[in-house]
C-alpha cells in the first residue's frame, strides 16, 4: 500500500514535496492515544494550508508533486532515519516525536503521546517514509538523464507563535547555503516586501539536513525548504498571492 501521493512530470526540472500536508493518524493507531481537543490544539499535527500553496506551485510551475497522508505526529517525512538531534520536543525532534506542543487559551505546553513508542520508530520510517523517499530518488535519477539541473522546493508552513518564540518571519528560505539558494533569495526580496528569512525561523542542519540531504550532496540537485508564516494562507486570495511571488523568484533561477 502506498501512503503518498505522486503527480509526475518527467518535463519539468522541478520537484514540489509537501511533508506535512496530512493531518491523518491511521486508524489502528487510536489517534496515538490523544483526546480530539488534543489534536485540535496542536501545533505538531500538520502544516496548515502547506497542500494548498504546494498545489497551487504545482500548477503554475507546471512541476512534479509529492507528498504523504499522513501526519507528521505519526512519524516526521522530514527526518531521516539516522539524524543525530533526538530532543523529544518542538519541530527539530527526531522523527519520532514522544511529545506534543499544543496551546489553549493562548497558552502553550507540551504533553506526552502515549502512543509514540521509540521502538515503533525504525518501523514506522520503513513503513511510511522510505517509500516516498525511494520514489523520489528514482524521480531525480530520471530527471537528471534530461536537465543539468534539478529542483526539489520543500514546500511547509509555520506557526508565527512556537513554544515561546515569536516567529518574525514571513517567507523562511531553507537551505545549504548553495549560490543558487542565495540567489533565490535575492529574487524574493526583489519581488515582496515580506519578511524573508534566510534559514529563518530555522536551518537544514536545525533538522539534520531534512529528508534529502544525501540528495543534496550532489552539486546537481538544488534542495531548498519554502516555509511560509501560516498567518499568510488563511484564505485562497492569500495563498494565491504568496504562490506568485514563488513562482516568480522560481522562474528567475
Amino acid at each position: 500500500m502506498k501512503y503518498h501521493k505522486s503527480y509526475i512530470n518527467l518535463k519539468s526540472p522541478y520537484i514540489l514535496t509537501c511533508e506535512h500536508a496530512s493531518d491523518f493518524i491511521p486508524p489502528e493507531y487510536l489517534d496515538l492515544g490523544l483526546s480530539k481537543e488534543e489534536l485540535k490544539n496542536s501545533k505538531d499535527l500538520y502544516d496548515p494550508n502547506s497542500l494548498d500553496l504546494a498545489k497551487k506551485l504545482f500548477k503554475s510551475l507546471k512541476a512534479s508533486l509529492i507528498y504523504p497522508q499522513f501526519s507528521r505526529l505519526l512519524i516526521d517525512a522530514n527526518r531521516n532515519l539516522d539524524i543525530d538531534i533526538k530532543n523529544c520536543n518542538t519541530y527539530h525532534s527526531a522523527c519520532l516525536k514522544t511529545d506534543l506542543l499544543v496551546e489553549k487559551d493562548n497558552k502553550e505546553y507540551l504533553i506526552p503521546i502515549p502512543g509514540n513508542n521509540i521502538l515503533e520508530e525504525k518501523k514506522r520510517w520503513g513503513k511510511y517514509i522510505k517509500p516516498y523517499l525511494l520514489e523520489t530518488e528514482k524521480l531525480v535519477e530520471k530527471l537528471l538523464k534530461k536537465f543539468s539541473q534539478v529542483y526539489i522546493f520543500q514546500i511547509h508552513s509555520f506557526y508565527p507563535k512556537y513554544n515561546g518564540e515569536i516567529r518574525n518571519v514571513d517567507i523562511g528560505v531553507v537551505h545549504n547555503q548553495t549560490k543558487i539558494a542565495k540567489k533565490f533569495i535575492n529574487e524574493l526580496k526583489n519581488q515582496t516586501e515580506l519578511t524573508i528569512g534566510d534559514n529563518k525561523p530555522w536551518g537544514m542542519s536545525v533538522v539534520g539536513g531534512g529528508i534529502f540531504y544525501n540528495l543534496a550532496k550532489d552539486e546537481r540537485i538544488e534542495d531548498i525548504g519554502l516555509d511560509i508564516n501560516n498567518k499568510l494562507l488563511t484564505t485562497d486570495r492569500e495563498i494565491e498571492k504568496i504562490e506568485k511571488i514563488l513562482t516568480t523568484s522560481i522562474k528567475y533561477l
